[in-house]
């Protein structure tokens, strides 16, 4: 089965209707050339490595020398349009019903790529057998796809309920699926030639992915968020979505990762990777800060020891610049949320640097399993980092 999302899908569209079609014969080896009247219903797609040639939306033949079954291969419902190479020619998602004269009928997705001499089909992949389609869109140059599937246990005489979407981006002329969707929380930061995503449980920065359909909401709350603060300052969000290749060129292929990112779930200013821990009211991420510095707050009566837990200031390579602590302002013995406030003092540097305030839990003992932390990014001192 296509290894993409499994979650609850919003859409709840019509089920599209089967187009009905004829067609001649079986294909030669390999995807044909496309024609100036080849529309994705009259062109080639690939199931399993083996070419299939649509006419009017149907491929046709038998399934053994003078037998009655038939090997089909359909066009299901309506194409979905827009653009999925970003060659400014139209493109075409469509999903195909593939039937081998025994009792599955399974379910593809594939994609037609326009161009001046018609429409090239791709690769296929498989939804799953006897699914029940809903919506089939092109957003942000991906193919979304929503349906309905059966549990693992489920036999296939039970009708399909659970509500799944996939999403599949080009690969050069082929297509492949995304990977399962997560939420992740971290650190976005865009602006000119950067568009990264730093999740709070990897140590790297992810690219993130031209083809995710929440980049508009992603791009459109970070400038609105970060209109009045420092250029290129990472802002807290949480997406859900999938860590997949870096692409081949161009900035992203810098990276280590890419991030396709599905949904934008939460867009949080004054958010951490351990808010529901500590949370930090000023400086906000991203701030320029200089010495001395007042840092105010809330953290859980756990992180405090004898009233008070450490706060660290680092570079971009991890290298300490100072250290303080930041005190409770009420009884601190307590699972609760507790204000806090504090001054760390460094060096003003001449020229704005890159750097992170760590907020490290008080552990008066010598178990490491007991070491907690948080970070904020900052730029210290004044000037462009």
């Amino acid at each position: 089965m296509l290894n993409a999302v499994r979650t609850g899908c919003r859409a709840t569209a019509v089920i599209l209707a089967v187009t009905a079609c004829s067609v001649d014969e079986a294909p030669e080896s390999g995807i044909a050339p496309g024609r100036a009247d080849a529309g994705p219903l009259n062109t080639t797609y690939g199931i399993d490595g083996s070419p299939f040639t649509l006419r009017d939306g149907r491929f046709e033949m038998p399934a053994a020398p003078d037998s009655a079954a038939k090997i089909t291969l359909k066009v299901f419902g309506a194409p979905a349009y827009g653009e999925l190479d970003d060659d400014r020619e139209t493109d075409a998602a469509v999903i195909l019903v593939y039937q081998g004269g025994g009792s599955g009928t399974f379910y593809y997705l594939a994609a037609a790529l326009g161009g001046e001499d018609g429409y090239r089909g791709t690769n296929a992949l498989l939804l799953g057998d006897r699914v029940t389609p809903q919506f089939l869109r092109i957003q942000n140059r991906a193919i979304a796809i929503d349906f309905r599937d059966r549990g693992p246990a489920e036999s296939f005489a039970t009708a399909p309920t659970i509500d799944m979407t996939h999403f599949a981006i080009l690969d050069g002329q082929s297509l492949i699926a995304v990977p399962s969707e997560t939420e992740q929380s971290g650190w976005v930061t865009y602006g000119h030639e950067v568009r990264t995503f730093a999740p709070c449980d990897r140590d790297d920065e992810s690219w993130l992915l031209g083809q995710s359909p929440a980049l508009p909401d992603i791009r459109a709350s970070y400038e609105k968020s970060m209109s009045r603060r420092p250029p290129y300052a990472p802002l807290f969000m949480v997406l859900a979505g999938s860590f997949m290749d870096p692409p081949h060129d161009g900035f992203g292929a810098d990276h280590s990762s890419a991030f396709f990112a599905a949904k934008l779930v939460e867009v949080n200013p004054a958010g951490n990777c351990r808010d529901e821990f500590v949370s930090v009211e000023t400086p906000l991420a991203g701030a320029i800060i200089e010495s001395p510095l007042i840092i105010k707050g809330r953290a859980r009566g756990t992180w405090f020891f004898e009233g008070d837990f450490p706060v660290a200031l680092e570079d971009a390579e991890g290298n300490e610049l100072s250290r303080s602590f930041l005190s409770a302002q009420g009884e601190w013995m307590t699972k609760e949320f507790v204000p806090f406030t504090g001054t760390l003092s460094f060096t003003n540097p001449v020229e704005g640097l890159r750097g992170r305030l760590i907020f490290r839990k008080d552990n008066p003992t010598d178990r490491p399993e007991l070491d907690d932390s948080t970070a904020i990014p900052v730029i210290v001192g004044v000037g462009s980092p």
